[in-house]
């Protein structure tokens, strides 16, 4: 929805969904209680940190668009 509503032109849809799919994917698993080893397995250390740093980019860039929409 955030992607087709162009509220955050500055990040593509394909990222929008990669982030979004990978939190899915977390929160299933925790939820369906993973162990440790099955977590590892499902985000690496190196993928995780990417995963990191691409969530931040979004929040921020989303956070930025919220501001400027309540300077209007």
């Amino acid at each position: 929805m955030i992607g087709k509503a162009k509220l955050v032109p500055k990040i593509s849809s394909g990222n929008l969904k990669s982030v979004f799919a990978f939190t899915e994917r977390i929160r299933n698993l925790c939820a369906h209680g993973a162990n440790e080893q099955e977590l590892s397995r499902a985000m690496p250390q190196r993928e995780f940190s990417k995963f990191l740093h691409r969530t931040q980019d979004v929040t921020e860039t989303i956070r930025s668009t919220l501001r400027t929409l309540d300077d209007s």
